[in-house]
């Protein structure tokens, strides 16, 4: 679904201000058609929402317990800043060609008499009459009821609320209790709780306002207006985290566990520390620190349950950082069989700086084309088979310890590291790069994701890559051409090709090996494009030979989650595409594109926008809006087409 359609981003150089233009008048001409149809589209065949208004409570679920605010604010940014603006104004990109004007959240005039059971209707089953998609088949219940609490905060802050707790607890806490649940010491009668989820869903401010003074006008009637909202507001947070709230200690969550010393005869933990780290969405939200007891056992109450949210349990010893695996509620647990209560165990290693017990335990190569240029991306699982931590070792050249190397090819450029910088974590000592970050004990207990660009003359290249560790396998992905013949081998154990695979819709050839030793890796690839020419899968869309223009760009990936290695490859993949568009667009400057290479155009437009987010060139709210701007004309062309995209 989507709201709107957004003014053009700023395009690139090579494209025309003719087509520029030409653009910004189909794209309002085309605005309000595009968003009832797909509006409508989104009805066909799927759950039909009532009419609206007015609000019918039995289609108004209660949620299930109180709403995160700041869970809602990817999802607010995504889909709602287009038309109602970043900051809630009512003035999102697609305002200019709309024959209405979206809620402005962040007026407080606007939201007064608004409940938040009414704006979860509208959120989920639309106003098509004023240009408002019905949201049911995007957000499920949990995620509209955040969305609306982010979108409700958007007229006050903290500080009004702040304001609003002070003049509570002197006028309105001896009766209704500090938590707002009628139980205060001067309490009489039946009074309404203002925690109860379902009582303050269906009551707008200008409701709570009149029930104030028709109860009691002589209390707070020396207040001036904006103190009463204050007052208000405040009251309305005994049934809602805010978006500056602690999420901690809102929930019925606990998380528990056990420090435990996995080298032999190593020391013990008593009276140490330990910190809950909290994300949603990829973002950290909230962190807290405990401190273990004499056992090294520790414990964290009162967590929100929320299955969008992950946690981690982290702690510093000898000084290295160790962590649990991802935790998340919403499973029952084995050992407890309670949804509620996770079980965690946190190993702790001692440390050492012998690198006999390293190796790779995977790597995986993807190789793309670019006239006159490889483009090659690389995830490489290193792992530590001996029971301490491995803090690393002086190296010629390096200012500090290192632990892991990783060589490149001669004559490569444009290095990208995904996790880190040279100077920073990594340190490059010719076509070496050095880690210097320590590596535990396991599997895969440290990976580097490096990506980087070969040029090469004519239409062949030779890659010479090192492997300076013996390796549990290794997978190898090359992009086809139509005219492409390509040789990797090995001076130990020769690769086997393992056919041609479809990722995201594009034909690669893959090879695939198992435990190798430490060598060199040679790929002799000839029928390259050369410096200067056209890719031929750009010219030949019909060949099934999906080229720069037919890339799908892959969903970004939780960091919190652990990769299985189809999720290596299209992380690979993502990385290598985002990079490839990073320097420029194919969008042609003398004639509109047609639907369908509007659409890949687009998709490299998404690409390239992320990769200019991840180098921080484009702050937060022009990313977030100017990526669902492009999302939601590239859902419109596909609704069109009736073909399907994910993200």
């Amino acid at each position: 679904p989507y709201e709107g359609r957004s003014q053009p981003v700023t395009f690139r150089s090579a494209i025309s201000k003719n087509v520029q233009s030409w653009w910004k008048m189909a794209i309002a001409s085309l605005l309000a058609m595009l968003i009832l149809v797909v509006g409508f589209s989104f009805a066909l065949g799927q759950e039909q929402p009532p009419p609206s208004p007015p609000v019918n409570l039995q289609d108004v679920p209660l949620p299930q317990e109180a709403p995160l605010a700041r869970m809602g604010e990817g999802l607010f940014q995504e889909n709602c800043a287009p038309c109602h603006g970043v900051q809630g104004g009512g003035d999102g990109p697609a305002t200019a060609q709309m024959p209405v004007v979206p809620t402005a959240f962040a007026d407080p005039a606007a939201v007064w008499e608004l409940s938040p059971a009414e704006l979860f209707y509208v959120t989920k089953f639309g106003r098509l009459e004023k240009m408002m998609p019905p949201w049911l088949n995007r957000m499920n219940d949990d995620e509209i009821w955040q969305t609306v609490y982010y979108a409700w905060d958007l007229h006050t802050s903290e500080a009004d609320v702040s304001a609003g707790q002070v003049l509570y607890a002197a006028d309105c806490a001896a009766c209704h209790g500090p938590e707002g649940r009628g139980d205060g010491p001067e309490a009489g009668g039946e009074m309404l709780d203002f925690a109860d989820l379902g009582a303050m869903m269906i009551l707008s401010q200008a409701a709570l306002s009149q029930n104030w003074f028709a109860a009691h006008p002589e209390i707070g009637a020396d207040l001036s207006e904006e103190d009463q909202r204050s007052v208000l507001s405040y009251i309305r947070t005994f049934s809602y985290a805010p978006t500056w709230a602690s999420l901690l200690g809102t929930g019925v969550g606990t998380i528990q566990g056990t420090i435990e010393q996995q080298t032999p005869g190593g020391g013990n933990f008593p009276g140490g520390t330990v910190s809950l780290e909290v994300y949603a969405h990829m973002t950290p939200l909230d962190a807290l620190e405990t401190t273990v007891d004499d056992d090294g056992n520790f414990v964290f109450n009162n967590l929100p349950v929320d299955p969008g949210i992950f946690y981690l349990v982290v702690t510093q010893y000898r000084g290295v950082r160790y962590s649990t695996p991802v935790l998340r509620f919403g499973q029952p647990d084995a050992a407890t069989a309670d949804p509620n209560t996770l079980i965690a165990s946190l190993p702790i290693y001692e440390t050492g700086d012998d690198a006999s017990g390293i190796s790779i335990s995977r790597m995986s190569w993807i190789v793309e084309h670019e006239p006159g240029a490889l483009l090659i991306g690389q995830i490489v699982y290193f792992g530590n088979n001996s029971d301490r931590t491995f803090t690393g070792v002086e190296r010629d050249g390096v200012d500090v310890p290192v632990t892991l190397a990783l060589p490149l090819p001669a004559g490569v450029d444009n290095i990208g590291l995904q996790d880190g910088t040279i100077g920073g974590d990594y340190r490059q000592v010719g076509n070496v790069i050095y880690d210097t970050r320590p590596v535990p004990p396991g599997e895969g207990t440290r990976q580097i994701f490096v990506r980087y660009r070969m040029p090469y003359n004519g239409t062949s290249a030779t890659v010479v890559q090192p492997v300076d560790y013996p390796m549990g396998g290794m997978e190898l992905w090359i992009a086809s051409l139509p005219n492409l013949r390509s040789e990797p081998s090995a001076a130990q154990g020769q690769l086997q090709f393992a056919g041609e695979q479809q990722i995201q819709g594009m034909p690669y050839r893959q090879w695939t090996a198992n435990a190798l030793p430490a060598q060199n890796f040679t790929l002799q690839l000839s029928g390259l494009i050369a410096a200067g020419e056209q890719d031929p899968r750009l010219l030949n869309p019909a060949d099934g030979i999906a080229g720069a223009q037919g890339m799908a760009v892959t969903p970004a990936l939780d960091p919190m989650i652990p990769l299985v290695m189809g999720g290596v490859v299209l992380l690979l993949l993502a990385g290598v595409v985002v990079w490839r568009w990073r320097s420029g667009s194919t969008q042609p400057d003398d004639a509109p594109l047609a639907p369908k290479q509007r659409r890949e155009w687009l998709i490299q437009e998404v690409a390239h926008l992320d990769d200019q987010h991840a180098l921080g060139e484009l702050d937060d709210d022009s990313w977030q809006v100017q990526r669902a701007a492009l999302k939601r004309e590239l859902y419109a062309l596909t609704m069109q087409s009736g073909e399907k995209t994910g993200d």
